[in-house]
C-alpha cells in the first residue's frame, strides 16, 4: 500500500469513528513509528483535520469547532474592514 493510500484510509477511519489510537492505525496498517509519525505530520499540521489526544490518539476537528473557527475570522475581517471605512 503506498503512503497516500494509507493515508487516506486513515482519513476515513477517523472520519467514521470520530477518533482513533494509534496503535490502531500502526496495527491496521503494519507500520513502524516513524510511518505512523509521518502520517501523523499529515493529519494534524498539514491538513489541520484532527489533533492529538495525550500522544495516543487522533481526533477529529468537528464541524463546528471548524465553523467556529471561520466565523472569528469573518468577525475578524468585517471588524478591520469597518475601521478602515470610518
Amino acid at each position: 500500500m503506498s503512503f497516500e493510500e494509507i493515508l487516506e484510509q486513515t482519513i476515513e477511519i477517523l472520519h467514521r469513528r470520530g477518533q482513533v489510537s494509534y496503535r490502531a492505525i500502526k496495527r491496521q496498517f503494519g507500520i513502524d513509528e516513524q510511518y505512523l509519525e509521518d502520517i501523523k505530520y499529515e493529519i494534524i499540521d498539514v491538513l489541520k483535520i484532527a489533533v492529538d489526544r495525550n500522544q495516543e490518539v487522533l481526533v477529529a476537528q468537528t464541524l463546528e469547532a471548524h465553523q467556529i473557527s471561520l466565523h472569528k475570522k469573518l468577525y475578524s475581517q468585517a471588524e478591520n474592514k469597518y475601521k478602515y471605512s470610518i
